[in-house]
């Protein structure tokens, strides 16, 4: 925690300094003077019908009175924006095929060289427009699913959910939808004061040039930590209590994700932090960038779930990723939204400055993990962003085209048609996708809703008889339809005792600025199980989802309620393992 030093000679407001206001009588004295007169000359001049123009300006309203109550607006929510609703409307597009899946967005596609989207789709979106009365902000073209996408307003003063119905009865349309909007899932709440959840969880601690002060011990782990770990030369491993209860240490014996390409969609992440440099070559930017490569953008929640998955090992720096030979791939499609508060969910309105689809409707509200602390519920929520289905749309079909072994998603919301298809169809390329679950909604919304997804919990937030280990079939991790997609559900009931669990509380990571904190959410459990999911598939490269979900479901413990990596390597038939 930093603070200004005041100087010696600094006076704290209110300041009294002797002799000042004798000075000033005289002053005074004729300004009151002055300003009687004035007055007076309004009054003589109204009655003869002319008011000078210096009489009206000393009209002012009456001072407050002292001890008089006032109404404080402080707590109320501020008021946003008024924006036009928008959804994303898709026509059937079989033209000829962009070069990459994810696409680029544009303003006006006919003066963008190059762009792919056939006449006849480019005529039927123009012609929905003009009857529905449409405004296109964007559009795009997911050349694998044949889909020419549009990102639309309404006109003001239609309903949303109306225009959307008359669509849908429309022959013409592939596919329309709300612009959803998404949420990742890291709970803990920032100190007021801007310290960040350092000071919150009593750990903090900045690099310097090649070690650091090492922050205070973190919350006592679950369980035991394995006994006789590899050596790592990395100053806070000791502190890093999930990973080594996870049993990450001895499958890093044998692989630390070689080959595979682990796709990290989020926010920003900060390439140049110390235990990051030469992990993330560059980034798709995807919020304000149109797809544009950047070399970093220091944002916190991006930076931590990329420092729990890639952070070098054995670098005498900071703390080792669980998959730090992995080959990341990075994509912005999520902001920092540092309006959101821990006790009101998600903020409300536009993200300033974030480019087109930054005024989406706004998604489900998750509840805050309820270890923040009490007294910090009204605090901003230190790595809370947003996304939508615009810009996540794009990331994905960027990291499909990018030929991502593994795709991490962090973040929640509700069940949305667009992104289900694009991670379906990664899913057929051989892809696994992790998702987050939102503490009190497991298993429901995208992306834990989608079938075939592996869908972790932090293991904090999960019943302990429900992450007991169970026999698993190949069936989803979850099935349930938007319908069914309520709280205390059979559906949500059935995608619990599938799920997958890691240590989500007090979690020891990469923030920007070179800095490490602690952070909590099913976001930190999701990035550890993806880099296990990295180490086992650069063992097992034909390992499927439905495989790898049964091996790390029977390597749950009872007692932490816990994925361990090395014996779910053992499952999947991986020799020459030494499991504690």
């Amino acid at each position: 925690m930093r603070r200004k030093a005041r100087s010696a000679g600094a006076c704290p407001m209110p300041c009294r300094v002797p002799g000042l206001v004798t000075g000033l009588e005289p002053v005074l004295a004729a300004w009151t003077r002055a300003r009687e007169l004035t007055v007076a000359a309004a009054l003589v001049s109204a009655a003869v019908g002319w008011v000078p123009s210096s009489a009206l300006a000393v009209e002012e309203p009456p001072p407050a009175e002292v001890g008089a109550v006032r109404q404080a607006p402080v707590d109320r929510p501020p008021v946003p924006e008024t924006v036009p609703a928008q959804l994303i409307l898709a026509v059937n597009d079989a033209g000829e095929p962009l070069s990459g899946a994810g696409g680029s967005p544009r303003g006006d596609y006919r003066r963008m060289a190059g762009y792919a989207g056939s006449a006849r789709a480019a005529a039927t979106a123009e012609s929905l427009a003009s009857e529905y009365g449409l405004t296109e902000r964007a559009a795009w073209t997911i050349a694998p699913l044949n889909l020419r996408c549009m990102l639309f307003t309404i006109a003001p003063g239609d309903d949303l959910a109306q225009v959307i119905q008359r669509l849908q009865q429309d022959g013409r349309v592939a596919l329309v939808q709300p612009l959803h909007e998404f949420e990742t899932l890291a709970t803990t709440a920032a100190m007021p004061n801007g310290a960040g959840t350092a000071a919150a969880s009593g750990a903090s601690a900045r690099v310097e040039g090649q070690g650091g002060n090492a922050p205070p011990s973190p919350s006592p782990p679950l369980a035991p930590s394995p006994a006789a770990p590899p050596p790592y030369n990395d100053p806070y491993f000791p502190l890093q209590r999930g990973f080594q209860q996870m049993a990450v240490p001895p499958l890093q014996q044998v692989s630390v994700g070689a080959r595979v390409k682990l796709a990290v969609i989020d926010t920003g992440v900060d390439a140049r932090h110390p235990d990051l440099q030469g992990q993330v070559p560059r980034q798709r930017d995807y919020v304000s960038g149109n797809g544009a490569y950047v070399d970093t953008f220091p944002e916190r929640h991006g930076t931590e779930v990329m420092g729990l998955i890639a952070a070098r090992a054995n670098n005498r720096i900071g703390i080792v990723g669980t998959a730090p030979g992995v080959q990341v791939l990075s994509y912005r499609a999520c902001w920092s939204d540092t309006a959101r508060r821990a006790d009101t969910g998600p903020a409300v309105g536009q993200g300033a400055g974030q480019g087109v689809g930054m005024s989406a409707a706004r998604g489900a509200s998750v509840p805050s993990n309820a270890a923040a602390s009490a007294n910090m519920a009204a605090a901003p929520v230190a790595g809370a962003a947003r996304c939508n289905s615009f810009t996540l749309a794009q990331a994905l079909g960027a990291a499909i085209a990018d030929g991502a072994d593994v795709i991490n998603l962090s973040l929640g919301g509700p069940s949305d048609p667009l992104l289900t298809r694009l991670v379906t169809y990664a899913q057929s390329r051989g892809a696994v996708v992790v998702a987050a679950s939102p503490p009190q909604r497991l298993g429901i919304g995208f992306p834990s809703n989608v079938p075939g997804t592996l869908v972790v919990a932090s293991a904090e937030d999960v019943p302990r008889g429900a992450s007991a280990p169970a026999s698993v079939g190949a069936a989803s991790v979850a099935t349930a339809s938007p319908a069914s997609d309520a709280p205390g559900s059979s559906a949500e009931a059935a995608s619990v005792d599938l799920m997958l669990a890691a240590p989500g509380r007090g979690v020891l990571t990469t923030i920007p600025g070179g800095d490490y904190d602690m952070e909590s959410g099913s976001s930190m459990a999701c990035a550890q199980v993806a880099g296990v999911v990295a180490l086992l598939r650069s063992l097992m490269p034909s390992a499927d989802a439905a495989r790898l979900r049964r091996a790390l479901r029977d390597s749950m413990s009872a007692s932490t309620g816990s994925i361990n990596a090395c014996h779910a390597a053992r499952h999947l038939g991986v020799p020459g393992l030494h499991c504690s």
